[in-house]
């Protein structure tokens, strides 16, 4: 991601630096160090720091002794580091241990990083707890950041499947909520051609997956993930 690289940027630049990935499963864990030992792999020999030593969780760079390294959540006590990023903090089991031990981990200084990023698992969690207190003026002092799927540029067809007058005579309920998109949002058809195919084709027609996996808006997101017990309209009409 994005954080993992700017992590392993900071550690390549700077001296004495450690950074943390915690992910929610072995798997992920994997993926993610997989993802940093390929981007310092591809650096140009020239500018390549040299590997300290060889880890499947670690590279520890030999002349500026910083260090990034991957774990799994519940197996981070006793580590501090100036960068955290915890990766898919809603699915974590017990995450609010994980906070409480994990946030030890991490020294209150200016150039500190701390980011919690997650797919939305449902409401009433940790991490739904933390976003809506970072929303609220005054609520916490963590900065929520909302990317929806419309930002992403390759979320796009590259030609229009669907016109406008088509849209707006279906009645469908993929149809009445595409169309609230393009209102709220001002998405072109290219963009909601691209919606409606990835609905259809990779979430199976439901709704509710597709709004947690490409999110719209945070609230949408949040409603539309977990195991609900109540109707997700009834909820946000309440809400």
């Amino acid at each position: 991601s994005v954080t993992d690289m700017e992590m392993l940027r900071c550690c390549h630049v700077f001296e004495h630096q450690q950074a943390l990935v915690v992910a929610h499963r072995t798997e992920s864990t994997e993926i993610l160090f997989e993802n940093i030992r390929r981007a310092w792999k591809a650096m140009p020999d020239s500018v390549r720091p040299a590997n300290r030593y060889s880890s499947k969780r670690m590279l520890h760079f030999k002349d500026n002794d910083s260090r990034i390294e991957v774990s799994v959540a519940g197996e981070t006590r006793g580590f501090t580091a100036q960068m955290l990023h915890v990766s898919e903090l809603a699915f974590v089991e017990g995450a609010g241990a994980l906070m409480t031990a994990i946030m030890q981990t991490v020294p209150d200084t200016i150039d500190s990083l701390v980011i919690l990023q997650s797919t939305p698992n449902g409401v009433g969690n940790e991490f739904h707890n933390l976003w809506v207190a970072a929303c609220k003026p005054g609520g916490n002092e963590w900065i929520p950041v909302f990317i929806p799927w419309f930002e992403e540029p390759t979320y796009c067809a590259k030609k229009a499947k669907i016109t406008a007058e088509e849209l707006e005579a279906r009645q469908d309920d993929a149809a009445i909520r595409a169309k609230e998109i393009v209102r709220l949002h001002g998405v072109s058809m290219e963009q909601i051609s691209w919606w409606l195919s990835t609905l259809e084709n990779k979430c199976f027609g439901d709704l509710d997956r597709m709004e947690q996996e490409y999110a719209s808006d945070p609230q949408s997101c949040f409603l539309a993930s977990g195991r609900r017990v109540f109707d997700r309209d009834g909820i946000k009409h309440y809400a």
